[in-house]
């Protein structure tokens, strides 16, 4: 022992020592818990950075992905609106050939009808013509009727005729005296009475 210390004197020593080994081990557990909630922080943080990078790295290839479906999605648009145009510009044509279709149409009926007023004109004539030929056929039949009636009629007086005219012929002198020979024979009184003896 030290030269002048006393057993109190060691005792208080002691007692400090023993103090500052229980303040100096809590301050080690406080540490050590400290240490250990760092430790665990950084093994949280570690795991948060892998969390992250993996979830990163799905973000990448999901936009990868989604940037691959929207380029294969924009070249079907493409295929796509080629048939789409055509589709467009065969109704347009189709569409076109209706309105001509239905012009078409139209002067057909025009031509039909005027087609179908001209016959109808021409049926009209036709019968006109036919009632005129008609008329016609009639008139002729009935002259023809009458000039065989007259021609009759002048047949049979060619007897009485030429029976007058051998009268007259036979008696020449007769007539002479009376003065109707040249009467006669002129044919300015062929109907008198006195020439028909």
């Amino acid at each position: 022992m030290p030269k002048g210390w006393s057993n109190e004197t060691k005792s208080d020593d002691a007692e400090k020592t023993n103090k500052n080994i229980g303040e100096e081990q809590q301050k080690i557990k406080i540490r050590e818990k400290i240490s250990d909630e760092i430790n665990q922080q950084r093994n949280n943080l570690s795991q948060l950075i892998l969390c992250r990078k993996e979830y990163e790295q799905e973000i990448t290839q999901e936009k990868s992905a989604l940037e691959q479906q929207i380029k294969e999605e924009r070249l079907k648009i493409q295929t796509q609106t080629k048939p789409s145009k055509e589709t467009t510009s065969h109704k347009e044509e189709l569409e076109k050939v209706k309105k001509e279709r239905a012009t078409v149409i139209d002067k057909i009926a025009s031509e039909k009808n005027k087609i179908s007023r001209e016959l109808l004109s021409q049926k009209r004539q036709l019968v006109q013509a036919r009632l005129e030929q008609e008329k016609i056929e009639k008139q002729v039949v009935r002259e023809q009727e009458i000039l065989a009636k007259m021609a009759s009629e002048q047949k049979s007086r060619l007897p009485e005729q030429a029976q007058i005219a051998h009268e007259i012929s036979s008696k020449p002198d007769e007539l002479d005296k009376a003065g109707l020979w040249g009467n006669c024979i002129s044919g300015k009184r062929r109907k008198s009475k006195v020439c028909r003896v």
